[in-house]
């Protein structure tokens, strides 16, 4: 019977396995066929297991308990990810968010006029339920601060987005509004995850005519996970939106890096021209030098695309 039924979870995972890679079901179907295969694979083990203590060694299922044992480590795997990270819409700005402005669809189906059609538009809204428990879990995602005006900011981290090589693609571009939407699809599982990356001005402070950028990241899971009846709050990407904030946040820093050094060295210029002013008998205007960075630590390395 254990042996019977390691079988049947084999084949119900590998046709899960089968069918997402092929995207002939949804990502989210497909995740619940391989955990019912798993499932499966878990009852078998405790049949060997029980197989084994009441008839000996002889009678042991080898094959139940191999495969049980890789099963239960699997499902570990995927409950503890599932708990470490029960949102699947983050943004570095939970109080304003970054807004979707492009078209989502769920599938690229064609209308009668041959436009997209609007019956598969996915939601744009921020679930502000998401808030609190992204900032009990991920209290250090926050926005990247660089010196510098938005317009001089955006072309250079427009141009390393726009670079990402596949899976990555550019979805939507508003740059009147430095804003970039992205989307990344998994080859593999196809779930999707649609980001925004938004450049924000940030007011400066009164003794200095300088400004700083805030750039606002946000990623959320199309196909997110839910608890269902008995945890109807719960969502997850399984860390996944976590990981593309981390990835995208060091690649623009390195992006804007070149610009705010330029910033950062005309400002400690300005002294030296303020002298040369006062020797010549003209008015000087006092420039205060750049804060520090609080937020972004200088990174020397960028890291593959997730």
């Amino acid at each position: 019977m254990a042996t019977y039924l390691s079988f049947w979870g084999l084949i119900i995972g590998g046709l899960g396995f089968g069918l997402a890679r092929y995207a002939f079901i949804s990502p989210i179907l497909a995740l619940y066929t391989v955990v019912a295969g798993l499932f499966c694979l878990i009852v078998a083990l405790l049949l060997g297991l029980v197989q084994w203590f009441r008839y000996g060694r002889s009678e042991v299922p080898y094959l139940s308990l191999v495969v049980g044992t890789m099963a239960l480590g699997a499902l570990s795997y995927i409950g503890v990810r599932a708990a470490l990270s029960p949102v699947s819409d983050l943004s570095t700005d939970t109080k304003s968010p970054p807004a979707f402005l492009g078209p989502l669809y769920t599938v690229e189906a064609k209308g009668p006029n041959g436009e997209p059609d609007p019956a598969f538009l996915w939601p744009r809204e921020y679930d502000e339920s998401q808030g609190p428990k992204q900032r009990q879990k991920f209290p250090k995602v926050a926005p990247l601060i660089v010196q510098g005006a938005p317009d001089k900011i955006y072309p250079a981290v427009a141009q390393a987005l726009k670079n990402l090589p596949p899976p990555w693609k550019l979805n939507f571009e508003d740059p009147a509004k430095f804003h970039l939407e992205l989307t990344r699809e998994n080859p593999y599982s196809h779930f999707i995850d649609d980001v925004i990356v938004e450049l924000r001005s940030l007011s400066a402070r009164e003794e200095s005519t300088s400004s700083s950028t805030a750039i606002e990241f946000r990623s959320r899971a199309r196909w997110a996970v839910r608890g269902g009846a008995l945890l109807s709050d719960f969502t997850t990407d399984f860390g996944t939106g976590y990981r593309r904030i981390l990835f995208l946040r060091s690649l623009a820093e390195l992006a804007a890096k070149p610009v705010e050094a330029a910033e950062i060295s005309a400002r400690r210029t300005a002294p030296a021209a303020a002298a040369s002013a006062v020797s010549a008998g003209e008015p000087v205007k006092q420039i205060p030098a750049a804060s520090p960075n609080p937020i972004a630590a200088p990174l020397k390395t960028v890291p593959s695309p997730p």
